[in-house]
């Protein structure tokens, strides 16, 4: 399930959005991937796309 988790103001007009993606039971255990974006270093966003596939 896609769910929005966060919406912040952005100066240059589109918003930025956070979303979390759950699969399975939520109430068993958890695993949290995280990606950052660090100038034009996409590799973690990348494979977190992957992996969410």
């Amino acid at each position: 399930m896609k769910e929005k988790v966060l919406t912040l103001p952005t100066p240059f007009g589109a918003p930025l959005e956070l979303y979390k993606n759950t699969w399975g039971n939520p109430s068993s255990e958890a695993l949290a991937l995280v990606s950052g974006l660090h100038g034009d270093h996409l590799q973690g966003i990348h494979l977190n796309s992957q992996l969410a596939q």
